[in-house]
């Protein structure tokens, strides 16, 4: 019988602007999350000299977590000790904006866990984060070649919305919004590429809008809202 696995994604962007009573309330409710959801792992994005205060919050959960993510991580990874066993994976393109983590949980088989901040919207243009999509493809598909499996989850701030050329085009992510396209796989004159699913296409718009709201500036085209965060299947990890 497979065991259930619990993750927490949480980008602490701006931190260092905001008031330190706000600091505390975002770091108490992610204290409070980990204490009453049982979490396994616990991502956290933008957090740089939050470190610390992390640490304490896990420690005043009285949750066993140690920390698993490299100096300088993108985005910093936390486990739970005992329950899950966490194995940091060579880096496939030397240092990068993502780390590959070999997960198992409890029985279960293992896993090849993703953990990412993408580039800006604001920094680059389309080009630059589909080619940067590419390239974590790449790492992914090595380090699924090493395990000798297909099970995956990419999890993080990929900077770009469901429907961008980095997380849907075949030569970026190719994640697509339902489970059954996701087990067809696709082939472009040549080359093949299994694709990935993306359950937050379904949180872009209506009831929840996005993860993320920017007006635009002076743009002529603007969403408003944008799904920024993100997380991705292999087809092997639905079941």
């Amino acid at each position: 019988m497979s065991e259930s696995l619990s993750i927490l994604f949480w980008n602490l962007r701006m931190a260092r602007e905001r008031k330190q009573a706000e600091v505390d309330n975002v770091l108490g409710a992610i204290g409070e999350l980990v204490r009453t959801k049982n979490l396994d792992l616990l991502l956290c994005a933008e957090a740089g000299f939050l470190e610390c205060k992390i640490v304490k919050t896990l420690l005043q959960a009285s949750v066993d977590f140690v920390d698993q993510h490299p100096q300088g991580a993108a985005v910093q990874v936390y486990s739970r000790r005992q329950r899950v066993s966490c194995e940091q994976l060579p880096d496939a393109s030397g240092p990068t904006r993502w780390n590959g983590y070999r997960i198992r949980v409890g029985g279960n088989a293992p896993f090849v866990l993703v953990a990412t901040h993408s580039p800006s919207k604001l920094h680059g243009d389309v080009g630059r984060q589909e080619e940067f999509a590419d390239q974590l493809r790449s790492d992914l598909d090595q380090w699924l070649a090493a395990d000798r499996h297909r099970r995956a989850i990419l999890c993080g701030d990929f900077n770009m919305n469901p429907c961008d050329p980095g997380l849907a085009s075949f030569r970026g992510l190719q994640a697509v919004m339902t489970r059954a396209d996701a087990k067809r796989e696709r082939k472009i004159g040549w080359r093949s590429r299994p694709k990935l699913y993306n359950p937050m296409w379904r949180h872009w718009g209506g009831e929840t809008p996005g993860t993320h709201y920017y007006s635009g500036g002076g743009d002529a085209l603007t969403y408003y809202w944008h799904t920024l965060d993100q997380v991705l299947l292999t087809p092997e990890m639905l079941g």
